[in-house]
């Protein structure tokens, strides 16, 4: 009877050791698990602009390569606007009269979808004198409307003028154009 209380006690605290070792310290207690995840922010706006000189021809000409990266959930906004909205001659004292033109641009990359609060890269043909909203929002998304994708978008902005009748005729014309970046 000795052996087998000897042997059954034996067995109970190997068991008991065991138990300890493999679940922790019993019959009580707790441990800690941390949990994380970093993204860095991404802010990033890059304007390569190709002045212009002369135009041959109603051919398109492009005048900027932009490059955004973001990857902010509350948005960002790119505004565009022009001095002008025309070529516009300093003088007219050889009967120089503005010139129109339009806007274009050619896109490469990912940005999120349009939506009543977010807008997909729109450039107006008709060169704005006003800020006006070309990529993103106007004001910090939230609750379902923050963005669940990164912006990674290259495009070209192109220039083509309406008429090319005054291209060998004297006159100084010229416009600017303005891109505007914020980070909500």
């Amino acid at each position: 009877m000795k052996k087998v209380i000897a042997t059954l006690l034996s067995m109970f605290l190997t068991l008991s050791f065991v138990s300890v070792v493999t679940y922790g310290n019993l019959p009580g207690g707790s441990d800690t698990i941390d949990l994380g995840h970093n993204v860095d922010k991404v802010s990033e706006f890059v304007v390569r602009g190709k002045n212009v000189s002369k135009f041959e021809s109603t051919s398109s000409i492009e005048v900027a390569s932009v490059s955004l990266d973001n990857n902010t959930r509350d948005g960002y906004a790119l505004y565009l606007k022009t001095t002008h909205g025309v070529l516009r001659s300093g003088t007219s004292a050889h009967g120089e009269e503005d010139i129109a033109y339009n806007l274009s641009k050619t896109q490469s990359g990912n940005s999120p979808e349009g939506s009543d609060s977010f807008l997909s890269l729109t450039i107006p043909a008709s060169p704005p004198t006003t800020q006006t909203l070309i990529l993103g929002t106007e004001t910090a998304l939230s609750g379902d409307d923050l963005l669940e994708d990164p912006t990674e978008i290259d495009f070209t902005l192109k220039v083509n003028v309406i008429s090319a009748s005054f291209v060998d005729m004297a006159g100084q014309y010229s416009d600017t154009i303005t891109l505007i970046y914020q980070d909500k």
